[in-house]
């Protein structure tokens, strides 16, 4: 599946998401989006003090394509 093949309902997000988008994608708070991208539960990465998650990574973890271990390799 390519960057352009989305899940209908990821569609609209952009390329990038913020805590709180991945928050509302996973009903958990921002906060614990935070705190599992922060302790590699989730992939992530950070632009200055913000976290982000990349719309093909969230797109992977739904699929339960994605582990930690994945992280790793990279």
């Amino acid at each position: 599946m390519s960057d352009d093949d989305v899940l209908p309902e990821l569609a609209e997000l952009p390329m990038s998401l913020t805590t709180h988008q991945v928050g509302e994608v996973l009903n958990c708070s921002h906060v614990q989006a935070r705190k599992l991208m922060e302790s590699g539960q989730l992939p992530g990465f950070r632009i200055g003090r913000q976290w982000r998650m990349r719309r093909q990574d969230m797109q992977n973890v739904i699929l339960g394509k994605w582990t930690p271990e994945d992280d790793e390799e990279a």
